[in-house]
């Protein structure tokens, strides 16, 4: 009895060679018939008789089964690599990212340092070099020039100014003047040279020989070491005469220099007063010198007190 073998694989289909008792692809066992049992099922079933006439061209099929197992490999292989891709991304990649964030972070720590530091030595040096010390020399020496001397000026000569007072004057106070008594000093008497010696208010006589007018009033002398200033204060005014009436005229002004014991004073729209000498006798003390007018009338001027 003489076995037919089939020529495909029942489960898979696989080209199955003679010999074969299972398929080298699935594994399924090869199934074995006679003669009269092949007879009987292929009788009615003429279906198997084709591929029995196409034996020779089904030796192709064989390399497809190689081809299949190659591509099987090849499948292998390639999930293997994604298989190696992926652990190299997963874990190596995940060591290189957190190998880069230091170093990333260096960087940004080198920056920082570098620009931090450049930063305060520019701005710190030349901000106390360039404010502190031209304020120190533009505010500290003009302010002690400035306000230092004037006040020493101004505080000096009032300084010496003296309290002395007088009450009004009258003819009375002037008897010594006439007959030529007020021309000169008289012996024995102190001429007074200091400043001190001579500040305060004086009763004065002014005598205009010319136009026989004649003033009674009050003067304040106000001497420094060199300057000195006068007030003059008008009381009495007599024309031709020695009948006085209350003058007019306001209080003014004179400035001038003190030298010695003789003062000279100017006022413009009064003259130039000139005291020559002053000196004590007794217990009073007196005073000689002139008044010249803006228009050159000239006066001949006393002070005593």
């Amino acid at each position: 009895m003489e076995i037919i073998m089939p020529k495909f694989c029942t489960k898979c289909g696989n080209p199955i060679e003679e010999g074969d008792a299972f398929c080298d692809v699935c594994g399924t066992p090869i199934p074995q018939t006679t003669t009269e049992t092949q007879q009987a099922q292929s009788a009615p079933q003429p279906v198997y008789q084709q591929p029995a006439a196409q034996q020779p061209a089904a030796k192709p099929p064989k390399s497809g089964g190689a081809n299949k197992v190659l591509i099987a490999v090849i499948i292998v292989l390639a999930v293997a690599v994604v298989a190696v891709a992926v652990w190299f991304f997963v874990f190596k990649g995940n060591g290189g990212a957190s190998g880069n964030d230091p170093q990333n972070g260096t960087t940004e720590t080198t920056v920082t340092e570098e620009l931090t530091e450049p930063e305060t030595e520019e701005e710190t040096e030349p901000e106390t070099e360039e404010e502190t010390e031209p304020e120190t020399e533009e505010e500290t020496e003009p302010t002690t020039e400035e306000e230092t001397e004037p006040a020493t000026e101004e505080e000096t000569e009032p300084a010496t100014a003296s309290t002395v007072t007088v009450k009004k004057p009258t003819m009375d106070d002037f008897t010594w003047t006439i007959g030529g008594g007020g021309s000169g000093v008289p012996d024995g008497a102190k001429k007074l040279k200091k400043s001190e010696a001579i500040n305060g208010e004086w009763k004065a006589f002014l005598d205009y020989a010319t136009t026989g007018v004649k003033e009674l009033s009050v003067v304040e002398i106000m001497a420094g070491d060199r300057a000195v200033t006068v007030e003059y204060k008008p009381y009495k005014i007599a024309f031709k005469s020695y009948k006085f009436k209350k003058s007019t005229d306001k209080t003014y002004s004179m400035d001038g220099a003190f030298d010695s014991g003789s003062i000279q004073v100017f006022n413009d729209t009064r003259g130039k007063l000139t005291i020559k000498v002053f000196y004590e006798l007794g217990a009073k003390q007196y005073a000689l010198g002139e008044m010249i007018n803006p228009s050159g009338e000239k006066a001949l001027v006393y002070l005593v007190r």
